[in-house]
């Protein structure tokens, strides 16, 4: 029944898209074979193949959001999932007017709060190319992009004991944490807000009621540390701004002449630590770094990646530390409560990858207990 709803879909969307090739790559532009269809957890992606003349092709990508449990023609009735789908590709349109070859021609920078961004350092990021975005269908075409993810090189294994390899992610995740901060300020432009907002305080509640419930383990300290966070800066601010909200080394990509682009965003305002976090735990928790227990990349290693995203974000300035310890707490429980359910409905849809998830959980939950705890130390100095 699926596979017959995404044929429909791309006999409808096909016709569209070969109308409107001439106004993205010229008349004598065509689509070449039939699609090929790349199913996700939580999108649908139809990929097609575009001659745009006798030696250069392209590929055009069409995404559709989808709920893992939801069939293709129910997401499409889905308004939070049409609405994600538009954000998206709003989202699209405003950083390729950064990071085009047509900005970097007319502009030789732009300002930050850092100063200049200048022409020579915005070659080091590229955007992917939207096209357009069908409403009928909830689907966002795009332009594919030669690249591969960042996790790709994180978990290559000559990674864990090569110096250049080492040195090659620092620039990557340097990188990275500038694309983050002209991120925050141009499309969202940075302002003051609550420390830690009531919608933040209940995210966090959330995840510990599932995560405790699941694993059977007492936040009683958390709690009580978390709260007093909270109290003891409860009448200050820090810097919030438009977030990307989903940024992890899965949505950032290294195109094939190593500069970097970002996928994915989410027009969410708040603190900036809770991106700034995600992609730092997010090195953290891969499989090989939980089933080794933290030992795939060194804590010395660790630290150094983490602070290159730091001087890519901050420059000279100095980080909030208790923000930062506070808001890993918050992105280390986002991605456990993820594995959890994940386990779950493994366990309830008799799923035979659910003995592998089974198997690991154990070790799992004492590794992010061991990253939450590490924090946890720390913040508790900051608000004793």
């Amino acid at each position: 029944m699926e596979a017959n709803e995404i044929l429909a879909l791309i006999n409808e969307i096909t016709p569209q898209l070969k109308a409107s090739l001439k106004d993205w790559y010229g008349t004598g532009a065509v689509l070449m074979d039939s699609p090929e269809i790349k199913p996700r957890d939580w999108s649908v992606f139809i990929r097609y193949n575009v001659q745009v003349d006798q030696d250069k092709r392209k590929a055009i990508l069409v995404k559709i959001r989808r709920r893992p449990d939801e069939s293709i023609m129910a997401s499409i009735r889905d308004i939070k999932l049409v609405n994600e789908g538009r954000d998206d590709f709003k989202a699209l349109q405003a950083i390729a007017g950064f990071f085009t070859e047509t900005v970097k021609t007319t502009n030789n920078k732009f300002q930050t709060n850092q100063g200049s961004f200048k022409k020579e350092e915005m070659e080091f990021y590229t955007s992917i190319r939207p096209l357009v975005f069908y409403e009928r269908w909830s689907a966002l075409v795009m332009e594919e992009l030669e690249a591969r993810q960042l996790r790709e090189f994180l978990l290559d294994m000559r990674m864990s004991f090569q110096t250049s390899r080492h040195k090659q992610l620092e620039m990557f995740l340097f990188r990275t944490g500038r694309w983050l901060r002209v991120y925050h300020e141009q499309l969202g432009q940075l302002h003051d807000g609550a420390f830690y907002n009531d919608n933040i305080h209940g995210i966090i509640q959330k995840n510990l009621q599932m995560i405790e419930s699941a694993s059977g383990m007492d936040f009683e300290q958390l709690r009580s540390i978390l709260d007093k966070a909270r109290e003891k800066r409860r009448d200050q601010s820090i810097a919030h701004g438009l977030l990307h909200w989903n940024f992890d080394c899965a949505n950032v990509l290294i195109s094939t002449d190593d500069r970097v682009c970002i996928l994915d965003s989410h027009f969410i305002d708040g603190p900036i630590y809770v991106d700034i976090t995600k992609i730092m735990t997010d090195l953290q928790t891969y499989i090989f770094q939980t089933l080794s227990q933290g030992l795939f990349i060194r804590a010395d290693q660790m630290k150094r990646f983490h602070q290159s995203i730091l001087r890519g974000y901050f420059g000279e300035e100095q980080p909030d530390t208790t923000a930062l310890n506070l808001y890993g707490i918050f992105s280390i429980l986002e991605k456990w409560q993820t594995d959890e359910e994940t386990l779950q409905d493994k366990i309830e849809k008799k799923e035979t990858s659910r003995y592998f998830y089974q198997a690991f959980a154990g070790w799992r939950r004492i590794y992010f207990k061991k990253l939450i705890s590490s924090h946890l130390r720390q913040l508790a100095v900051d608000v004793s």
